[in-house]
């Protein structure tokens, strides 16, 4: 069986992760990018992959596939980073002014590579163009 990216990293969840750890981050991700909720074009294609990853990964016999496909890949290691995104107008604090979307997105080093203290260079790239302006 042959796959074209690397699920967990879909998820954001770690290739040792329990069911219940890729079941919260499964609907956390499906909660952001359904289609019903994001009419954005890129989140019907988001949606699509992240559907993708957790029919595979949630699969005992699939999964036991995509890992062998990872190891011959050289994609066994652990995840670098991890993000966890909480799209929740009711869990992040209202700014008294409308927002189309509420998200907090939070960046961490996953366990595997932060017990090796290993340097980290972040480079965020945010667009002010509107946000600068009021809009």
């Amino acid at each position: 069986m042959e796959f074209d990216r690397d699920h967990y990293a879909v998820l954001g969840v770690s290739s040792d992760a329990d069911m219940s750890a890729i079941k919260q981050a499964y609907r956390q991700l499906v909660r952001l990018y359904h289609p019903d909720v994001n009419r954005e074009e890129e989140a019907a294609e988001r949606f699509h992959e992240i559907q993708q990853a957790y029919d595979v990964i949630s699969d005992p016999q699939q999964r036991e596939a995509f890992n062998h496909w990872r190891k011959r890949h050289g994609l066994e290691g652990p995840i670098p980073l991890l993000l966890r995104v909480t799209p929740s107008q009711d869990a992040l604090p209202s700014l008294g002014e409308s927002q189309v979307l509420y998200v907090m997105a939070e960046l961490s080093a996953s366990d595997e590579i932060e017990a090796q203290r290993l340097p980290l260079n972040l480079c965020l790239v945010l667009d002010r163009s509107t946000s600068m302006k009021g809009g």
